[in-house]
């Protein structure tokens, strides 16, 4: 953590149900594991009665918790094995399999097993009993007639099974195979905080709850966290190890030794779609570019706007939502934009500032209200971030249209927002505000004439700027 990274889901670890129990080392702090395999060819699991007690198909959670309620004390059964864990509470179960399900496991991969003394081979369950303790010969007996016969019947036994893998050659096997079993530590959920683009992230401010990526390091595999939730399925793994560790690779081979110009007016710059937010801003949605380096200069504020074109489209212009970054670039673009999905390819170019020839209006007070239409907002709150130190609270008054305008853009100032339907309804709010209060009118040229007409009141100031090109689809 010395480079302040960040840590989440830690108090979330994966316990193993099925590690094998070494009678001669049966408290070693590191097992092998019994692989979910065994219990999946048809392996069942009984206690010290020699009776089922779980669906040895479920869940890991759910098997480890019944073998933690039903299973027998290994510290009562291996009494006299030396124990320097303090592991007198250790839970076990038996895990019985046929001949016939050692052969669909791989009797190569259970025969070395038994070789390190974790398999124990009987001819019979009469046999096995008399040497395992711990393990009941009428319960056992049984549980087999039992399982047997909800094989037969085709319907779920009591504890929810419905398939029964091999299940008629428990009754007449030529060999039983039987291992001592313990859960055990297997995976821990938590890690390190990365981004989508496997960058090691950390905290802004110590009790912000933002984070922002440390710029050069990337992460992937078991180090990381946040990939499972609570709880990883078998097999997922392949999500933090292949997948991400093939995005750390690729960011991690982009970085350049040495310094990298920012983006520049007028030169399109390759990127490659990273994700999108499922938020919806009324059309738009914020989507994350990954730029060719992972230490490329953001050097753009937020509301600066970007032209991007995805293949075969044509460009449309949009505003930046995010500074100070490296290797990500935040665009908030139209849900309707085709060719915008992750890892699909597009260019940006960082376009001339928006407001080159666009009238400013004069903001004295600590308070404004905006009046806006499409995604005009942002250049607005771009001026007001020049022009308007004193600036505390904004007011928007959102046309049907309007993109949702970001805090960041004024992170000092209080905004306030409300979406209007009507011209009318625009006028009764703006009647409501204070009779000195400037009011910043920026929509399009249409619903401008309507408004010059209808607003009767000083201080209105119509903000216009130069015309931007036109989405072009749909």
């Amino acid at each position: 953590m010395e480079f302040g990274a960040a840590a989440r889901d830690l108090e979330h670890v994966q316990v193993h149900p099925t590690s094998f129990v070494n009678k001669s080392d049966p408290f070693a702090t590191t097992n092998f594991l019994a692989p979910e395999s065994l219990r999946g060819t048809g392996g069942i699991l009984v206690n010290g009665e020699g009776r089922r007690f779980v669906n040895e198909l479920a869940p890991r959670d759910v098997v480890t918790n019944a073998i933690l309620k039903n299973g027998f004390s290994l510290g009562t059964l291996l009494a006299e094995a030396k124990n320097d864990q303090g592991a007198e509470d250790r839970k076990g179960a038996w895990l019985v399999l046929s001949s016939e399900m050692v052969d669909s496991f791989g009797a190569a991969s259970a025969g070395f097993y038994a070789s390190k003394g974790l398999f124990s081979r009987f001819g019979s369950v009469h046999e096995a009993v008399k040497e395992l303790e711990e393990l009941s010969l009428e319960g056992l007996e049984q549980t087999i007639e039992e399982y047997v016969f909800s094989w037969k019947s085709g319907n779920p036994d009591t504890f929810g099974k419905d398939y029964y893998p091999s299940a008629g050659t428990l009754k007449d096997t030529a060999e039983y195979w039987i291992a001592l079993i313990t859960p055990a530590l297997h995976y821990s959920m938590g890690g390190l905080r990365i981004s989508p683009s496997a960058e090691i992230l950390r905290k802004n401010g110590e009790s912000g709850s933002s984070f922002s990526a440390i710029p050069g390091l990337f992460g992937a595999g078991e180090v990381t966290g946040g990939m499972h939730g609570a709880n990883r399925l078998a097999g997922n793994s392949l999500l933090e190890c292949v997948v991400m560790g093939r995005i750390a690779g690729e960011r991690a081979s982009s970085v350049s030794l040495k310094q990298l110009p920012p983006l520049v007016i007028n030169q399109w710059t390759e990127s490659r779609v990273r994700s999108m937010d499922s938020n919806n801003y009324h059309g738009y949605q914020t989507t994350y570019l990954e730029l060719p380096s992972a230490l490329h200069e953001v050097d753009a504020p937020a509301g600066q706007r970007f032209e991007i074109r995805s293949q075969k489209h044509p460009s449309i212009v949009v505003p930046n939502l995010a500074a100070g970054v490296h290797g990500v670039i935040a665009l908030l673009i139209p849900k309707r934009y085709p060719g915008i999905y992750p890892g699909a390819k597009v260019d940006i170019l960082l376009v001339e500032d928006s407001h080159s020839g666009a009238s400013e209006a004069t903001v004295n007070g600590p308070s404004v209200t905006i009046v806006a239409s499409e995604d005009k907002a942002f250049d607005v709150l771009q001026m007001l971030r020049r022009s308007a130190e004193n600036l505390r609270a904004v007011f928007f008054f959102l046309l049907e249209d309007a993109v949702v305008p970001d805090h960041s853009l004024l992170p000092d100032a209080q905004f306030s927002t409300i979406r209007v339907d009507s011209i009318a309804q625009l006028l009764a709010h703006l009647s409501n505000r204070g009779p000195d209060e400037e009011v910043i009118v920026t929509v399009n040229a249409d619903t401008r004439r309507v408004l010059e007409g209808k607003i009767e009141r000083e201080n209105v100031f119509y903000v216009e700027y130069p015309e931007k090109k036109a989405c072009g689809f749909g």
